[in-house]
């Protein structure tokens, strides 16, 4: 079971900003199997890696998951190749609501082994990862 911040309100098109200041609002603390969070996340649920006691960074608890979103600079093949060339393969990914044939805009998560409970050690992975993928 992976800890993250979570809302189940399933879309079919992106939330405009209002319904986006709502969904924050939702999100839960939730633990869930990483399957039935890929299932749900492919249905247009929202969620957050972390771990959090509010709302913000200043309420960090932990944080298992990283997601790295990709938009229009590189497609879905190419990263995932790039993943295997740096064996940091991702537990899942799917597409996002604009993306298309011609724009990939795609998300890739990646589940780390153990749950990261320091901040720093977090934002350095988030760092680490970001680096490791440009696009």
């Amino acid at each position: 079971m992976i800890k993250m911040m979570f809302d189940n309100t399933k879309y079919s098109s992106k939330p405009d900003i209002n319904e986006v200041k709502k969904l924050q609002n939702r999100l839960q603390q939730t633990e869930i199997e990483i399957n039935d969070l890929a299932n749900n996340l492919v249905q247009g649920c929202t969620f957050k890696p972390a771990y959090l006691n509010g709302r913000t960074s200043n309420d960090f608890i932990s944080q298992q998951l990283f997601a790295l979103d990709f938009d229009n600079n590189s497609d879905i093949e190419t990263e995932l190749n790039r993943c295997k060339e740096l064996n940091i393969i991702p537990c899942f990914g799917y597409t996002t609501f604009s993306h298309s044939e011609e724009y990939h805009k795609f998300r890739l998560v990646f589940c780390n082994d153990e749950v990261i409970t320091n901040k720093e050690d977090r934002d350095k992975i988030q760092k680490s990862l970001i680096k490791a993928f440009p696009n």
